[in-house]
């Protein structure tokens, strides 16, 4: 579920569908910020 309204409207408004957030994809999404040294 997303939270900020104005990221949901974006998002539909591209026609696209917010993905499920999903353990795989969480660890993923850490993965790269660890990878860029965001975190």
């Amino acid at each position: 579920m997303i939270e900020h309204r104005n990221t949901l409207n974006g998002i539909r408004r591209m026609g696209e569908q917010y993905p499920q957030k999903t353990p795989a994809l969480l660890r993923r999404g850490c993965d790269y910020l660890k990878e860029i040294d965001f975190i």
